[in-house]
């Protein structure tokens, strides 16, 4: 702008002067050529000014970013330095606890080694010790003469006790009487001393009269103070004649029980030394590795059980139906294995052998109900089940199992040299080794409290009864239906304290006295719980010492059932697959039929029925949302060869059956088609005319009726075949082997639905008559507490595997074994524990489901094989 306005004025100065007016035109001309040039150059400065300007943002902006990163870099650096040391120290600490739990793993190894080794010894020294007791006791017994105290001396000692007992009671009486006379005079007579002094004039004579009274008041309280004495001391004499007679009577028990045990070892002895001649090597070997691993697994037990028998109850558990016939102690019921005779008769029918049995031994052998738990008198077993558990000696109380009856004692008692102590047989698992009073947690878990509980050690599993006791906690009364089993076969079994932290809810004086059994629960079906989770039974013994010697007792029966190899004879494994929490409508489940390995199909009170896809744990409704809505399902039913679902849904009085094809259990929508001949049915089977299976048929029970219907191929799939009358409401039914059977209160019968052709006898419902068939024939009189007990249920009939004539009758209560004709096939009965809810067949065994577990039975050996514990 300043040059322009020079120029500017320039120009008006020349402008004003006509001379100079040229050179005008000569310097706007420069003017004019220089202001391109200098316009050039303003704009290049400024481009020069706007890229320095730029180039310094660039500059800082680059600047600012290195610094940034070596800001960053360095606390990455340093955060790398504090990690490096951090590990180093966390590598430092876990050597450092490393080695210290290694020094604690040896001191404690070094420890309990140490432990085992002095119990090795004490258990030494304690053997060597009642090897010289029992030398001494030979020694003494050997010494005496026989007979030490007659029965008449015994009577007389009795007698002697009993009118010790009654001079003690009436010397008793003799005080308080005399004492209330005491108290009367001092109360009420004239001549106490207040009374006197009042009612008498003063002076000498008063005071002569208050002396006299005085001591006749001191002679009648020194003659009083004499006899109290006197009792006193008579009740002194009286309690050590009676201690006296206690130690002398178990002095004599223990002499006696010890002397039959040296006569058995005795006579055992003999045997051997007469049977070594005859006998190879290898087996003499054999026998004798097997009486110690006996004399092993017991002795400790026996033991404990003779240093405790002092200062704990014995319990009395054989009381039956009726007083006249029940034993007097389950320990007299302990007798010696003899060897197995080979005679057949224990297989004939039962009249024959039980009449065979009493005509040959002599004794009064009958089938009878066993109120509490008693023990086998040759096997020394439990008698399970809930009636007719096994036979019973009316004349000398002995109690066995029916196979056990074979083997037993000639002689009627059994003499004391034939009586087994007690103890498991380790080459066969059976027999009584251990028993008590124990406590467990009631319903709810240990804030709830204790109820005690009667165990017993039986064939390796532990019994536990429900029991009564008194305030002294001695048994009254004991209930003969097992509450819980537990398996000592089970892989998991063991036995173990308990910590504050396992049972929080415990009095701490109370935490000494509890040992904990574990075994192995139901496995869960979720894949993280792979492996089987454990189940916990707590108990609780009397004393500290009770506690550790249930805890020895069980831990070496563990030991030797490890050491006996027993053959494992577990049916099945379980896995859950839902439960309340995953499918909370479990709990309305009704019934459930199995479709393959992979399906099953539960049916509901009040959601119809679903199909269950096991691996994938998914629930469908069977026939769609709609045919489900709001149905109960009261029974399931599968035929495989028709592809059907059979099922009897409905309330009580409005119950039909409906047939489903097996194309609905993928969800589709598939109408249930209803029979309408079968309005109020409650039972119903499906099955076969025939072992090749050529034609369907299924069966619906009503009151005192048995619809048969024909599964055709029409448009309802069903016909109706035939109606039979029955002689009472049937309470099972079964179809199998072209037959129909159903059963009764007291009786089993079967109709044949075999014909010449496709289809069944009689061609329809033309009137034909079906004769029938019972299994229950009355002319065996071992059936006929059929007819006399009200209280059997039929529940299920098995064809027993390999014979195809025999059966297997399964009432609430027991099992019988018959044949074709209706006639005891085998002797032995199936015996359950505890009361049944419900039965079912899967060959060859039978399962019985309970409130707590589910009992297996192999039908083909009779032969009780697991339990499945359920809670």
């Amino acid at each position: 702008m300043r040059k322009e306005g020079k120029l500017w004025e320039i120009t008006l100065y020349f402008s004003t002067s006509p001379r100079l007016s040229p050179v005008r035109f000569t310097a706007d001309d420069e003017a004019a050529q220089q202001q391109p040039i200098e316009q050039e150059e303003v704009i290049v400065e400024a481009r020069k000014s706007i890229e320095a300007d730029d180039h310094s943002q660039e500059i800082t902006a680059a600047k600012k970013n290195i610094a940034t990163l070596q800001s960053s870099n360095d606390e990455k650096d340093a955060e790398i330095k504090k990690l490096k040391q951090k590990m180093e120290e966390d590598r430092t600490a876990h050597t450092a606890q490393s080695e210290q739990e290694m020094k604690l793993l040896e001191a404690h190894y070094e420890r309990a080694q140490k432990m085992l080794q002095d119990n090795v010894e004490q258990l030494n020294v304690e053997n060597g010790g009642l090897r010289d007791e029992i030398e001494k006791l030979s020694q003494q017994m050997a010494a005496l003469p026989r007979g030490a105290l007659t029965e008449q001396q015994l009577l007389e000692l009795f007698n002697w006790v009993n009118e010790e007992k009654a001079t003690r009671e009436e010397m008793e009486n003799l005080t308080r009487k005399i004492t209330g006379e005491v108290e009367s005079l001092k109360n009420n007579s004239p001549l106490t001393t207040s009374n006197y002094i009042q009612n008498t004039p003063s002076g000498w004579g008063s005071r002569r009269m208050n002396n006299v009274a005085r001591k006749d008041g001191l002679d009648l309280q020194r003659q009083l103070q004499a006899e109290i004495d006197a009792k006193l001391k008579l009740k002194s004499e009286l309690k050590n004649s009676q201690e006296q007679y206690l130690t002398a009577t178990a002095r004599l028990e223990d002499t006696e029980k010890q002397m039959s045990v040296l006569m058995r070892e005795m006579s055992l002895l003999k045997l051997q030394k007469s049977a070594e001649p005859e006998n190879n090597f290898g087996r003499g070997d054999l026998m004798i590795s097997m009486n110690n691993d006996y004399e092993m697994s017991n002795s400790s037990l026996m033991r404990q059980e003779l240093l405790s028998r002092q200062s704990t109850p014995s319990y009395e558990n054989a009381i039956l139906l009726h007083d006249h016939q029940t034993p007097k102690r389950v320990d007299d019921l302990r007798y010696k294995q003899k060897p197995m005779k080979t005679g057949s008769g224990i297989f004939s029918p039962a009249s024959q052998v039980e009449r065979g049995l009493e005509r040959e031994r002599g004794h009064n052998f009958e089938r009878t109900r066993i109120k509490t738990p008693t023990k086998c008198g040759h096997c020394t077993s439990i008698l399970i089940g809930l009636d007719r558990q096994g036979l019973f000696c009316q004349s000398c109380q002995y109690a066995c199992h029916v196979p056990c009856a074979e083997r037993v004692s000639q002689t009627c008692p059994v003499p004391e040299e034939d009586r087994r102590p007690l103890g498991i047989d380790p080459t066969r698992g059976v027999g009584t080794a251990y028993e008590g009073l124990v406590k467990t947690p009631r319903t709810g878990g240990v804030r709830k409290g204790w109820q005690t509980a009667y165990v017993v050690v039986c064939d390796f599993k532990l019994y536990l009864y429900d029991c009564v006791v008194d305030k002294q906690n001695k048994m009254q009364d004991v209930k003969n239906e097992i509450r819980l089993v537990l398996d000592m076969r089970d892989p998991d079994f063991t036995v173990c304290g308990v910590s504050e932290a396992d049972v929080i809810h415990a009095q701490k004086s109370d935490i000494v006295k509890i040992f904990r059994v574990t075994t192995t629960q139901i496995l869960n079906s979720s894949s993280e719980y792979s492996s089987s989770s454990k189940f916990y039974t707590l108990f609780m013994a009397e004393t500290e010492d009770e506690k550790r010697k249930w805890v020895v007792a069980l831990s070496e029966l563990k030991t030797l059932l490890r050491r006996s190899k027993l053959a494992d004879r577990k049916a099945f494994l379980v896995k859950e697959v839902f439960d309340v929490t995953t499918l909370p409508s479990i709990r309305v489940a009704q019934c459930c039929a199995i479709i393959d390995r992979s399906k099953i199909v539960i049916g509901f009170s009040d959601h119809g029925l679903y199909c269950v896809e096991i691996n994938r744990q998914v629930l469908i409704p069977v026939g769609g949302e709609k045919e489900n809505k709001q149905r109960c399902v009261e029974c399931v039913e599968y035929d495989e060869a028709e592809q059907l679902l059979l099922m009897i849904v409905g309330p009580a009085k409005d119950r039909h059956v409906r047939i489903v094809p097996s194309a609905a259990l993928d969800g589709r929508d598939l109408k249930w088609t209803k029979v309408n001949e079968t309005k109020g049915c409650h039972l119903m089977a499906v099955g076969t005319n025939s072992p090749a299976g050529r034609a369907g048929f299924f069966a619906v029970a009503f009151k005192k009726s048995v619809t048969v219907f024909q599964i055709d191929r029409s448009e309802k799939r069903h016909k109706k075949w035939k109606d039979l009358a029955m002689p009472g409401t049937p309470q099972s039914i079964a179809i199998f082997n072209g037959r129909l059977f159903v059963g009764f209160s007291h009786s089993f019968r079967c109709w044949s639905l075999l014909g010449s052709d496709a289809s069944p006898v009689g061609g329809g419902d033309n009137g034909t008559v079906i004769q029938h068939i019972s299994l229950v024939n009355m002319e065996d009189t071992s059936l006929h507490f059929l007819n006399q007990q009200t209280t059997y249920e039929a529940k299920l009939i098995v064809q027993v595997p390999g014979s195809p004539d025999e059966y297997l009758l399964v009432y609430n209560m027991i099992g019988l074994y018959v044949n074709e004709t209706g006639r005891r096939s085998r002797l032995s009965e199936v015996m359950f524990p505890t009361q049944a809810k419900f039965f079912s067949y899967h060959e060859p065994y039978l399962c019985v489901f309970s409130e707590n577990e589910i009992d297996i039975f192999n039908v083909t050996l009779a032969e009780w094989v697991q339990t499945i514990n359920l809670r």
